[in-house]
């Protein structure tokens, strides 16, 4: 939130230039012993599925390694949302799609799902 007296002190910008769309950025971790290239997709597909993506814009899905008592893979979703109010539901829709598919598929265990709808 912006004070007034900055609004009328000095200039402001915004960010996303008063759009609706505004990139939400997903992250999550799996055992590096897990194929990039397959999480690459099924993360791409669950964003793209999203009914709060807007994808006039690219969707994107990066990686980078980790090391937290064991050898990990971050996975990064850069997708946007097509109304900033919508931010947290897009974020929440992309993990559980995720989370779903990686059950199915036995990449994680069904624990990982219970107490989601």
């Amino acid at each position: 939130m912006i004070p007034n007296a900055v609004i009328f002190d000095q200039p402001v910008a915004n960010a996303n230039v008063g759009k609706l769309q505004e990139m939400v950025v997903v992250d999550f971790t799996l055992p590096a012993s897990v194929n990039p290239a397959e999480i690459k997709k099924i993360a791409w597909e669950a964003a793209v599925a999203s009914p709060y993506a807007y994808l006039k814009n690219p969707v994107a899905v990066t990686i980078s390694d980790r090391f937290d008592r064991n050898f990990l893979t971050l996975y990064t979703v850069k997708c946007y949302v097509s109304d900033v109010r919508h931010e947290r539901l897009l974020m929440s829709d992309i993990m559980e799609r995720i989370k779903r598919e990686l059950v199915r598929r036995e990449l994680i265990p069904q624990f990982a799902l219970e107490g989601q709808r």
